[in-house]
């Protein structure tokens, strides 16, 4: 899709400056390259963030070649230090720092093909050209790196955006030019119809250098996936283009999710990578909106899912999926408890330590103070966890599954393997919906499903389904945006698979033991009753430390309650049987 009418005049210069080295690096065996980016909140150094992380993305199709330092942070240099210890994966590469800007160009011209230059007038430009650079090998430049860099380094202009799009056609330039990317590439069959992604442009981000949604580019580019921005609603005008006629943001959306439909035709699910962007499509820092964060964010949810496309939500902050994605990955396995027999006058619990479902969470929070908590191991919990990040960070999933104590234990998280409806699901998709799950689960020895989450209790076409991957246990939060949605009744379907009500009122509530303590002993009603009782609670993103302090507190508030904490084999393994007698 070369455009040979560029819009930059590039006037050839055999005789470059004499201190500018211009010749290619050659990719030597056994070698990391690094490079730092630099970060001084400036749309100069969000355009670097960029075209390193695009080009990137066609370096590590050799292997794990390039790989990127986040600037002011040292949560690139935990993984890559990690990784290269004794019997790490890395053990025995070179690392070599490439030093500048025009080093990493050097070493890109082992791969590049060319050089694709957005609009900034036009933001989602960044997203197509993103698109195009995956597909033809490109990197993305704004015009300025262009002019400075394209001509000196011998890098042909694949296309030049500036001007393309002004709205003739749908009443949008965003729209035209996602529509322009899905005829040009998408609907040819020129994209990845595994891999998808759902990346904030540059409206917002690159005036104030936000790098948000830059550096993450790398695993869109690898993938040669498709890149788009817009918004689920119909009945709003996006904040970023107000004018646009009624609606016309989510038609494109439908189009891109039909096309994926149309291409995979049963054979496979596409995951979308990425989340809406809060700034334009919900209600965020008292600018107004019709719609809440979460409720749009359950809307891209629900309407995804019946193209079989479900969601990663959390890669927009993650750095060097494309050089991750390459570690060797062998299935895992977390074994199963010694199961136990209920007892009479019990009060059972078991928490969720939850929200792992994006590869966001699991790159950084994960690793601030909750998987390395010191009192991981003295109480068991059920860590949500989505499956298939194996296809991003397996290094990362390996080494989690490889340190667990016999206290921890691994469910899917939002909703199986990927963040779906599963009541969205056609009818006729339902055996691909359990292919998919099963593959996922298994190679993750997963049969737990801790936090399905749909706008309706799991039809039984949906619990037949689960009971093929999620024998053990399936446990559903209910939000009703559409009306007519109902949380279940505990039960055990089929005498073999429970289905349970995860409780989500304490979510956020994990970071002060007290008030976690407090929110749970306002759910569990006082009883004479001597039946064993289950109470399953979600809280998001804090140690097990927290957990143990608010279950010592809930002892001193409660005193009427036998409380035992058990695992989620457990816990579901009792309550069937319990059910069963009763």
């Amino acid at each position: 899709m070369a455009n040979q009418c560029s819009k930059i005049k590039m006037t050839p210069d055999p005789e470059p400056e004499q201190d500018v080295e211009t010749s290619v690096i050659p990719l030597a065996e056994n070698t990391i390259y690094t490079y730092a980016l630099s970060n001084s909140l400036t749309p100069g150094c969000y355009d670097e963030c960029v075209a390193a992380s695009t080009l990137q993305g066609i370096l590590n199709r050799q292997g794990p070649v390039m790989y990127l330092h986040g600037a002011n942070t040292n949560k690139t240099s935990r993984w890559i230090e990690m990784f290269s210890k004794p019997g790490g994966w890395l053990e025995g590469k070179q690392q070599v720092k490439l030093e500048s800007f025009g080093e990493l160009l050097r070493l890109g011209k082992n791969v590049l093909k060319g050089v694709v230059i957005y609009d900034p007038d036009v933001p989602a430009t960044i997203n197509v050209a993103t698109t195009m650079a995956g597909v033809e090998d490109g990197i993305v430049f704004s015009p300025e790196q262009a002019e400075k860099y394209a001509a000196e380094y011998g890098l042909a202009i694949l296309h030049d955006f500036r001007g393309q799009f002004d709205g003739s056609l749908s009443g949008s330039a965003k729209n035209d030019a996602y529509r322009w990317a899905i005829d040009n590439y998408l609907d040819k069959g020129l994209c990845s119809t595994t891999q998808s992604f759902l990346y904030e442009d540059s409206r917002y981000n690159r005036p104030v250098g936000n790098l948000e949604y830059t550096y993450c580019r790398d695993f869109a580019v690898k993938e040669r996936g498709f890149v788009f921005d817009l918004s689920p609603w119909e009945d709003e005008a996006p904040r970023d283009d107000a004018s646009q006629p009624l609606g016309t943001d989510k038609a494109t959306y439908i189009r891109i999710l039909e096309s994926y439909l149309r291409q995979t035709a049963g054979q496979h699910m596409t995951c979308l990578n990425g989340f809406f962007s809060k700034k334009k499509y919900s209600e965020i820092d008292g600018l107004g909106g019709a719609h809440g964060q979460v409720a749009t964010e359950w809307e891209s949810v629900w309407i995804a899912s019946p193209y079989n496309v479900y969601m990663d939500t959390g890669p927009g902050e993650v750095y060097n999926m494309s050089f991750h994605s390459n570690a060797p990955f062998k299935p895992m396995k977390q074994g199963r408890p010694q199961l136990g027999e209920p007892q009479d006058g019990k009060t059972y619990l078991l928490f969720q330590l939850a929200d792992y479902d994006g590869a966001g969470p699991l790159w950084e929070y994960m690793f601030n103070g909750i998987w390395n908590d010191d009192n991981r191991g003295s109480i068991p919990v059920v860590w949500g966890i989505n499956p298939n990040l194996i296809d991003k960070l397996p290094d990362i999933m390996q080494y989690i599954w490889s340190t667990k104590t016999d206290a921890d234990w691994f469910g899917a998280d939002a909703s199986c393997a990927g963040y779906i409806n599963p009541n969205r699901i056609q009818p006729q998709y339902l055996p691909l919906f359990v292919e998919h799950n099963k593959k996922y689960y298994d190679l993750c020895d997963i049969s737990l499903s801790p936090m399905v989450l749909d706008q309706n209790q799991p039809s039984e076409a949906v619990k037949n389904a689960f009971m093929e991957f999620s024998p053990d246990g399936l446990a559903t939060i209910v939000m009703n945006y559409h009306g007519g949605g109902s949380a279940p009744v505990n039960h055990v379907w089929n005498g073999t698979m429970p289905v349970f009500n995860l409780n989500n009122s304490v979510c956020g509530m994990g970071s002060q033991p007290e008030e976690l303590a407090a929110g749970v002993s306002k759910v569990i009603s006082k009883t004479s009753d001597p039946t064993p009782r289950y109470y399953m609670f979600r809280v998001i993103w804090v140690g097990p430390g927290k957990i143990i302090n608010a279950v010592n507190q809930l002892r001193t508030l409660r005193p009427d309650l036998d409380i035992e904490v058990l695992d989620p084999y457990n816990f579901f393994h009792y309550f069937k049987t319990t059910y069963n007698q009763h």
